[in-house]
């Protein structure tokens, strides 16, 4: 799957959870006509609350340690949205994280 297919896959996941923007908004050709604007483009609207919240949604979650380590200090409440996006940011490709989160949602 392309960037662009990624991308408007997850713009469509959030616009069904009340996402203003539609997909037909954006100008694909000019989205295309340069790979430096296509990732800022990208970065723009991935790494913005709103959209994230849209997204993920505010559903309250709890952890009871760190998944890698085993490290415990309480059990930690994260609301859905900020925990994806500060898991997000520090990925290598945010596009596929993006993409495995929806591939799970979809089941």
């Amino acid at each position: 799957m392309t960037n662009e297919e990624i991308f408007r896959k997850a713009i469509k996941a959030a616009n069904q959870n009340g996402y203003p923007m539609l997909e037909e908004s954006l100008n694909w050709k000019f989205f295309r006509s340069n790979p430096h604007r296509q990732e800022a483009i990208i970065r723009g609207l991935i790494f913005d609350h709103v959209f994230a919240r849209a997204l993920w949604g505010n559903k309250k979650i709890e952890f009871s340690g760190c998944e890698w380590c085993g490290y415990y200090d309480g059990p930690y409440k994260y609301i859905c949205w900020e925990y994806h996006l500060q898991k997000m940011v520090l990925e290598k490709d945010p596009l596929k994280y993006i993409d495995d989160f929806l591939k799970k949602k979809e089941g």
